[in-house]
């Protein structure tokens, strides 16, 4: 995997909810990443054909493709990329599955800001 300094250490946040979106943005970015946001997966695949991101933080529950099916898509583009989901909507179920497929975490919405750090 390439290293990154924390200034330049590039994170795809993608989320169909602006706010969630603009919100973790500005947590992170605060915090000296380089961030960017996509508000669907197909936006965010077209950012991974154009930039390369050690992290991607998704949704999982999106309109189009889901963020499972994204973490597939990343994981099929870019092995080494970490992928962590989101949800609002938890079940062992969905972690397992999410897991499974290469995720290297899970969070629960609401997001709390140390989980986010």
């Amino acid at each position: 995997m390439t290293s990154f300094n924390q200034k330049d250490f590039p994170i795809l946040i993608v989320d169909d909810d602006w706010g969630i979106c603009s919100g973790l943005e500005e947590i992170i970015s605060g915090e000296g990443y380089s961030v960017s946001t996509a508000q669907s997966a197909q936006e965010a695949l077209e950012k991974l054909n154009d930039q390369t991101f050690p992290l991607v933080l998704s949704d999982i529950m999106m309109p189009g493709m889901s963020g499972i099916e994204l973490l597939e898509k990343v994981k099929s583009i870019s092995p080494d990329t970490i992928v962590i989901m989101m949800t609002g909507y938890s079940s062992i179920i969905g972690a397992i599955t999410a897991i499974k497929a290469g995720a290297q975490d899970y969070l629960i919405k609401p997001l709390k800001y140390d989980d986010i750090l």
